[in-house]
């Protein structure tokens, strides 16, 4: 599976590819994606989730069962920094019993320990930027991810 974009729509919006990249990478099903194009999906959800809501987010909302898919992904796409920091995060979370938050009032209670500050702020200043090197992976291998057509 892949993305579809026309070539005159290429032409007509330059951000088109990138869209279409993103909106591939967030809304295809994991098992519906072949091994070239997992690690670029796995490293996408970890930084959407960082993104919006830090490490602790990351831990409550993905299987934890893919954290070490996901830091061969980190690897694998050569965002080595934010591997690094993964592994430290997942060690963490692993190193003491959990559960996940029942409501939304225990999750900002849970979020307000901080517990992740130090490596969110760390994953924030990593660079590149697992966007800039989704941006590089994209343009080196466009035909993994898009068909273009016409």
């Amino acid at each position: 599976m892949k993305a579809v974009v026309r070539r005159n729509d290429i032409a007509r919006d330059r951000y088109i590819l990138w869209n279409e990249f993103v909106r591939f990478l967030a809304t295809t099903p994991s098992d519906q994606l072949d091994a070239d194009q997992r690690p670029a999906h796995l490293a996408f959800s970890y930084d959407a989730e960082v993104q919006n809501g830090g490490h602790l987010q990351y831990f409550e909302n993905q299987d934890r069962s893919l954290t070490d898919e996901t830091l061969l992904a980190l690897h694998a796409i050569g965002a080595s920094e934010q591997a690094s920091i993964f592994r430290r995060a997942a060690d963490r979370w692993s190193a003491r019993e959990r559960h996940h938050c029942e409501n939304a009032g225990e999750y900002v209670a849970r979020s307000m320990e901080m517990e992740f500050r130090d490596l969110d702020e760390a994953y924030y200043s990593a660079t590149p930027t697992i966007i800039e090197i989704l941006e590089r992976l994209l343009e080196s291998q466009t035909d993994t991810f898009v068909q273009i057509k016409g």
